[in-house]
């Protein structure tokens, strides 16, 4: 008898749905996100963010109407996540929605390249790859949490802790955008769900009296006035209290008074997305060139960072090329919305007319701003002479360079991948002079790869690895890859960061713009300095054609081939490839705006911000599917486990009593209430009645099933309890109990797994 208490005691009435609180706990998440505007630029991540933290909580709510318990709850929430991170993000590694091998890689791959460029990120950042990932990760389980914590803890304090962690995420990590809107914003979402949830943790008439409807429309009512009053104090108050005005917690941009800076390379795809249409500034000067920002010059598989000292800016200024191989070129800049320590100037710059507000560094030929200056609204001239070489100099060059160069500028890190080494003697191999090194390699990469800012921003091993694969990025993995490999072959090379020409206006002014960012390698040849090579499809710096084969280009607009030079043979100008060249000849490069379709180590297709839509409705139908799988998984090892027990039942009685608690499981699951402590016949006698059909058929076969469960569990004549006849009768009391249920009660009451 024991044992037939044991197994009506897990059937109890499970608690009824509460919306109301559902709701509130679900809005406060999806609030929560919108407050990653201090993240994120733009508003693109706004689809992806609120879809993870909807569906975690749909997932929840479903779990908890079935009757699960929150280990299973957790796993099936798990489970969703991996399906809708891999629909949304890494759909072209996919099979059928589901995650493949290359989408793991791809994952790690994508979180790899976010950790790497994490240290040096400006907030906010690009809605993209691995920030956007993580985010929503993050998302996902802290809405999961969240509706544990206020569903099956019934803790409303508890419930607002996780949302209280990602705001705190944007707190510590954010932009100054909005500071105050984005805490009133949260204060009010967080009142009102403490309310929602202490009202409907109340049993009957609540904290304030009445039905349970008009308690609930009085918490929203109170709520809503705590949640004024929180926006009221925020915005007036708030500003006032001390360290309001503070920087962030966690600011990842260098104090101003340090000149320790950020590297312009990290910034760069911020500005050509971001800042594509601002005008930095203006340039006054009879021809066009490459706006110079710095050099970079130091690489450790991370990120191609710069340490220079730097000196007074008096009197003529060293660097750049001897006189005799360049030619004089007057420029002057009115800097509008750059925010830079370092100034443009056409490379290498010999004088400049605020000499007192900037310092000089000869070697990188780099402007820095003092810090008591801002170079918004500066207005300066400078003298430079820029390079005019030929492809015979070069070919000509000295190979006796100083000391200082062979032993800095072909250093290459500990542990640099003997892969990257091994490819770049590859697509060199055969050329015979730096030159044609040089040459080589930057016509291997315009050939065979393609510009697209569809991908994560970073130059670090991952960003390099993805780069080869996809065989496609932007200005910053060009640059960078292009120098690493150079110093693979034992060129001395670096990156330099700056603007193309941008457009020369009716004004006679070049009007340059955050999408003219741009980066570059420069390689070291003696007896003549550092000399621009151009990697990168759709760009080619002015002037610099004679020696790299490239017409004048940038924004991708013109897809320039390039072209080998005359007096260099034809073999060591060709690229070290085969088939007509990506993104030129003819192929226009587009910068289109990154989206939430980013693959890495994918196949290397990218997909328009048009789709971000229908990719979110293909989340959530993978999403379902995957659900619909993992509840037919559990109700068919219910079954299965239902049929191990009897048929390992010793006895034909025991497996009756099996046949009888299966029973019980299944009247339970039809929402038909028993008690632990009912014997069989009063399950019968009390249950029965309910079941009457037409014929009394269920009612008949529970009370022949309760009889015969009873002389299986008292009786000692085994030949009374037939285990074939109480399975049949057992089938048919399961049916005339669904029967009272409508069609998708049904359907739940076989997929409860409890």
């Amino acid at each position: 008898m024991a044992r037939l208490r044991s197994a009506g005691s897990d059937h109890r009435a499970v608690p009824p749905p509460r919306p109301a609180a559902e709701l509130a706990v679900a809005g406060l998440s999806v609030v929560t996100v919108l407050t990653c505007w201090r993240l994120f630029s733009g508003w693109d991540f706004v689809p992806m963010l609120v879809a993870a933290a909807l569906l975690s909580h749909g997932i929840g709510a479903v779990t908890r109407r079935l009757g699960w318990s929150p280990f299973p709850s957790l796993l099936t929430s798990l489970a969703g996540l991996v399906i809708f991170i891999t629909v949304v993000e890494f759909r072209d590694t996919s099979f059928l929605g589901l995650p493949t091998h290359a989408t793991w890689e791809a994952a790690q791959l994508q979180l790899r390249a976010a950790w790497e460029v994490f240290p040096t990120a400006i907030a906010p950042v690009e809605a993209s790859g691995g920030f956007l990932t993580a985010i929503a990760v993050l998302v996902w389980l802290l809405a999961h949490a969240a509706d544990d914590f206020a569903h099956r803890a019934e803790a409303p304090i508890e419930a607002v802790v996780p949302s209280a962690v990602l705001f705190l995420v944007g707190t510590a990590l954010g932009g100054d955008r909005h500071r105050v809107a984005a805490a009133a914003l949260w204060l009010a979402a967080a009142a009102v769900t403490v309310a929602v949830l202490r009202v409907e943790r109340s049993e009957g008439a609540g904290w304030f009296g009445g039905t349970r409807r008009r308690a609930v429309g009085t918490a929203f009512r109170v709520g809503a006035g705590v949640a004024a009053a929180a926006v009221v104090i925020a915005v007036i108050a708030g500003p006032a209290l001390p360290g309001a005005s503070s920087d962030p917690l966690l600011d990842t941009r260098q104090a101003r008074s340090s000149r320790t800076t950020l590297s312009p390379l990290v910034d760069i795809q911020g500005r050509l997305v971001n800042q594509s249409d601002t005008e930095l500034f203006t340039v006054s000067s009879p021809r066009p060139a490459y706006w110079r920002l710095t050099a970079l010059d130091d690489f450790d598989l991370r990120i191609w960072r710069s340490s220079r000292t730097y000196g007074d800016a008096d009197g003529d200024l060293g660097g750049g090329v001897p006189p005799d191989l360049g030619q004089p070129l007057a420029q002057r800049f009115q800097i509008a919305g750059l925010d830079s320590v370092w100034l443009p100037a056409a490379f290498g710059p010999k004088t400049i007319s605020i000499p007192s507000r900037v310092r000089y560094d000869d070697e990188s030929a780099s402007v820095l701003i003092r810090s008591s200056s801002s170079p918004v609204g500066l207005a300066y001239n400078v003298q430079s002479v820029v390079p005019n070489l030929t492809a015979a100099e070069l070919s000509g060059a000295s190979t006796d360079l100083p000391p200082h160069i062979l032993d800095h500028y072909r250093e290459l890190p500990e542990g640099y991948p003997s892969r990257f080494r091994d490819l770049a003697e590859q697509v060199t191999k055969g050329a015979k002079t730096p030159y044609q090194k040089a040459l080589t390699l930057q016509n291997w990469f315009r050939q065979n790869f393609t510009y697209d800012l569809n991908v994560p921003p970073g130059h670090g091993e991952t960003a390099i690895d993805n780069f080869l694969a996809q065989r496609r990025g932007y200005c910053e993995q060009f640059a960078g890859t292009y120098a690493a490999f150079a110093r693979s072959v034992g060129l001395p090379a670096r990156v330099a960061v700056g603007f193309t020409p941008g457009e020369l206006g009716t004004d006679g002014l070049y009007h340059v713009e955050g999408k003219h960012a741009h980066a570059w390698p420069e390689v070291y040849f003696g007896g003549v300095g550092w000399v621009a090579f151009e990697p990168t499809p759709g760009r080619g710096e002015p002037g610099a054609q004679s020696y790299t084969g490239v017409t004048p280009a940038q924004d991708g607009r013109v897809a320039a081939t390039p072209a080998a030079p005359t007096t260099v043979p034809p073999t060591t100008a060709q690229p070290a490839g085969n088939g007509r060249p990506r993104g030129e000849s003819g192929d226009q490069q587009v910068n289109a705006v990154p989206n939430l379709g980013r693959q890495l180590g994918g196949s290397g297709g990218t997909h328009g911000a048009g789709s971000t839509f229908g990719r979110f409705l293909l989340g959530l139908v993978a999403v379902a599917l995957v659900g619909a799988l993992v509840l037919a998984g559990a109700a068919l090892a219910r079954e299965q486990r239902w049929r191990r027990r009897w048929s390992r039942a010793p006895s034909d009685p025991d497996r009756v009593l099996v046949t009888w608690q299966r029973t019980l499981d299944a009247l339970g699951r039809a929402g038909l209430t028993i008690l632990p402590s009912a014997t069989p016949l009063e399950v019968a006698a009390s249950v029965g009645p309910r079941l009457s059909g037409p014929e009394r058929s269920g009612s008949a076969s529970l009370e022949e099933l309760a009889e015969t469960a009873t002389t299986a569990a008292y009786s000692d004549r085994p030949e009374g309890a037939d285990p074939a006849r109480a399975e049949s009768l057992r089938v048919d009391v399961q049916r005339s109990a669904l029967r009272r249920l409508p069609i998708t009660r049904r359907v739940l009451s076989r997929l409860r797994p409890a």
